[in-house]
């Protein structure tokens, strides 16, 4: 089941982005979270990404992050040094951005947020 986040994921949203994330636990196979709609995102946003990354490779699934806008990319970059290495960050059009802004898969996937 895919997920989306819209607006902004903040302190104020964690429960709601926890509950979105959680349904796609419960499926089968890779997930997709939709960035398009995201307009800004906080440490601790970035921090549940990781978590539920982490959660689904246990499982051998990986998570993709699609639409993931300019703006938001450059909060990837600042927070995060690595990134599991089952969690993929995709422009608009599908264009891999981690590997392409130096965020380079890491085997813990805590990088610098740990």
């Amino acid at each position: 089941m895919p997920a989306g986040l819209i607006g902004q994921a903040d302190l104020s949203d964690r429960r709601a982005i926890e509950h979105a994330l959680r349904r796609t636990e419960q499926g089968v196979g890779d997930v997709l979270v939709d960035l398009s709609k995201l307009e800004f995102i906080d440490v601790g946003g970035v921090r549940q990404l990781i978590d539920h990354a982490a959660v689904l490779g246990i499982e051998g699934r990986s998570v993709r992050l699609t639409g993931v806008r300019p703006g938001i990319m450059r909060i990837f970059q600042i927070c995060l040094s690595t990134r599991p290495p089952n969690l993929h960050i995709e422009d608009p059009t599908g264009h891999d951005l981690a590997s392409a802004n130096g965020l380079t898969p890491g085997r813990s996937g805590a990088g610098a947020l740990s």
